[in-house]
């Protein structure tokens, strides 16, 4: 048994025996619970194993296999990739995954489920990494094949019918790949991303993209090449990587698949339900962790969340709710230790773990760990408390200072991960009160990881379990596709209404602002100008009352709220930048120029927005080629209708000098820039 939990209770607990004895006294049960409070908790954890292997391994969240699992190489350097791929050397290792491909697959055959397929990428050489078998080792780069070379690829995933797609963040797209376990064939690739980082499949050819630059999670299906954007009531702020479960996939019983995604660089992670709703959140500063960072995550059988943290050389673990389980490994070449970790995969079925680092990898497997004791008198029983970092089978034994069992407390219980409570009530196995004195608490925990479904009931039975096995395997998908089916159709079907709606109250002040260029066309210009003044006065000093004052800024916040974007709460307004604006055009242009140019701002951004929320699924820039468009017609529409004298041909032009404004990403509010450049463009020409 080996101690690896610190003590628990008052100083007297001095040596790790706990062997500190009150010979010959005779206390009241009290003072019996008294001497408990010292109890130093005998923390024996066996790892996770899958059936029939030797526990070799040592205590921890995450274990080493056995050398004979192995062949002793649990960590891969650039020594040992060189010795499987000669002349190859080690750049920059990024994101990982792995399966069990279905082409290399032999159902009728357990003994080979855990001969996995891992891709990888080196993100400094632009190569994918992968494994034909156990002992061939393969690259793939796209040099010379019409898809052309990886620039920088951050991350990779795989389903187990074959598809590889990485996220190529210097080409700005994402690359599809056919594995069939003897070599790596290109696809195609889709265009249109800003920033690709993390990548996960989740089943039927559907993969979720993070684009950093892009603020935005993409569904993408590499059958049919569509896309869209994840999530309906929630924005994302600067992705950097996702971890899905497969339409369909086993896991744990009573646990639910689901979608984790980790941004504002890592500082986040929420996890949601695959139509997009929130089910937890979680921020990196809530952690019992100094800096810590979600880097890469991945989701194991039991809807636990891992999470690397490459600047801390570490790993969190949390629940399938995001409580925190643990956090463990420092820098170090050694077992529980990483150098700079930054990707990770886990073949749920059996908890393999891998982890590349800044040199290589390391391969691990799932285990538990008991964290957190603490021992409690409450009189004439004593309450201890603990934390399970897996799903456990768990036996809780009270020893006595020469190590001769007093008390069996729990045998075999089955316990989730997360916090656990035990009691003892003083008495020994025959139900006498137990003499005065130190004991030891002895903790076993046996992680409980069980292959998928319970594989089958354990294959003992053959055939008739195979067959059962297939039938709920078909079920099972039909039920997942059918799910799958009805969460697409809902999520398109509420999608516009859901932005569309979000978006309304904003856009209809917007386009009520109409009122400034029919008044620079109908009204004296001299009145126009004055009231632009005084508007664009009062909003000015509105908005820097709002800056510097955060309790003026409260009651501002409490009336106005919801009609700002976040960045507007404690910066100048939309409205403010408009009004600005149009007082700047009325001064350098003709008066017909000043209202087309706000004409194009009013009415055609507001059409752009709204159309890019409800329907926009290519990307431009940071906006959308719906939108785009719906800004190009609505501007020259309502500047034909309300402005004369200005030619068709010149009203199109500066329509579409606005739209091309309003779509790139130039750091100026678009409130500002696009009279100000419509004006331009239309004064010029006509």
């Amino acid at each position: 048994m080996s101690s690896t939990e610190g003590r628990a209770g008052t100083p007297r607990a001095r040596e790790r025996s706990g062997a500190t004895g009150h010979p010959g006294s005779r206390a009241p049960l009290r003072r019996i619970a008294q001497a408990i409070r010292a109890i130093l908790p005998v923390l024996t954890v066996l790892s996770g194993l899958p059936a029939g292997s030797p526990a070799e391994a040592r205590p921890g969240t995450l274990v080493a296999p056995p050398r004979a699992h192995t062949f002793g190489i649990r960590r891969i350097t650039e020594r040992e990739i060189r010795l499987f791929v000669p002349g190859t050397s080690v750049g920059s290792p990024g994101g990982i995954a792995v399966t069990r491909l279905a082409a290399t697959d032999d159902p009728d055959d357990s003994t080979d489920d855990d001969e996995v397929t891992l891709v990888a990428v080196d993100r400094e050489r632009g190569v994918v990494l992968t494994n034909f078998g156990l002992l061939s080792v393969g690259t793939w780069s796209g040099e010379g094949t019409p898809l052309g070379p990886l620039s920088s690829p951050h991350d990779v995933t795989l389903d187990p019918e074959g598809r590889v797609a990485i996220t190529d963040r210097g080409n700005r797209r994402v690359v599809l790949l056919q594995h069939d376990g003897r070599s790596l064939e290109p696809v195609r690739s889709f265009d249109g991303f800003l920033e690709p980082t993390g990548i996960a499949a989740a089943g039927d050819g559907v993969f979720y993209v993070c684009d950093r630059r892009f603020n935005a999670v993409f569904r993408l299906d590499a059958d049919t090449g569509a896309r869209s954007t994840f999530g309906l009531e929630v924005a994302f702020d600067r992705p950097v990587d996702v971890a899905a479960t497969r339409i369909g996939e086993r896991l744990a019983r009573g646990k639910r698949g689901g979608i984790a995604i980790a941004d504002r660089d890592g500082r986040r992670l929420r996890l949601f339900g695959r139509a997009g709703d929130l089910r937890a959140s979680r921020t990196a500063e809530s952690l019992d962790a100094t800096d810590a960072s979600f880097d890469a995550i991945e989701i194991d059988y039991f809807g636990n969340v891992l999470a690397v943290d490459r600047a801390a050389h570490r790993i969190h673990k949390l629940r399938d709710d995001l409580l925190p389980l643990d956090t463990f490994g420092r820098l170090g070449a050694e077992e529980g230790q990483f150098v700079s970790p930054r990707g990770i995969a886990v073949h749920r079925p059996l908890g393999q773990v891998f982890v590349t680092e800044e040199e290589g990898g390391q391969y691990l497997w799932v285990g538990t760990d008991i964290r957190k004791f603490a021992a409690r008198d409450l009189g004439r029983q004593v309450d201890f408390s603990f934390v399970l970092t897996e799903d456990s089978t768990v036996d809780i034994r009270v020893l006595d200072s020469s190590g001769e069992l007093v008390a069996v407390l729990v045998t075999g219980r089955r316990s989730a991960a997360g916090p656990q409570r035990g009691r003892w009530d003083g008495r020994d196995r025959t139900g006498r009160p137990a003499p005065s004195g130190d004991y030891l608490a002895e903790l076993r925990a046996r992680a409980t990881l069980l292959r998928a479904t319970e594989r089958v009931r354990g294959e003992a039975q053959a055939a008739a379990d195979r067959v059962r096995g297939e039938v709920e395997d078909v079920a099972e998908r039909m039920r997942g596709e059918a799910q799958a089916a009805a969460e697409r159709m809902r999520e398109e079907a509420q999608a516009a209404a859901e932005r569309v709606r979000y978006e309304a109250p904003r856009k209809a002040v917007h386009l009520a602002a109409i009122v400034i260029p029919l008044g620079i066309l109908h009204l004296p210009l001299a009145w126009a100008k004055r009231i632009l003044i005084v508007g664009a006065a009062a909003l000015l000093v509105a908005d820097l009352v709002k800056i510097h004052h955060p309790k003026l800024r409260s009651y501002f916040t409490a009336f106005f709220g919801h009609l700002l974007r976040r960045h507007e709460r404690t910066e100048i307004t939309g409205s403010t930048y408009m009004v600005v604006s149009s007082l700047v055009v009325v001064y350098l242009f003709e008066r017909e120029v000043a209202a087309a140019a706000l004409i194009y701002l009013i009415v055609g951004d507001t059409l752009a927005a709204m159309v890019g929320k409800a329907w926009g699924r290519t990307p431009l820039f940071r906006k959308s080629l719906e939108g785009f468009l719906a800004m190009l017609v609505a501007s020259f529409g309502a500047a034909w209708l309300l402005v004369p004298g200005l030619s068709p041909g010149v009203l199109a032009a500066g329509a579409m000098a606005a739209a091309i404004v309003e779509v790139l990403p130039i750091p100026v509010d678009d409130n500002f820039r696009i009279p100000l450049v419509a004006g331009l463009v239309l004064h010029w020409l006509g």
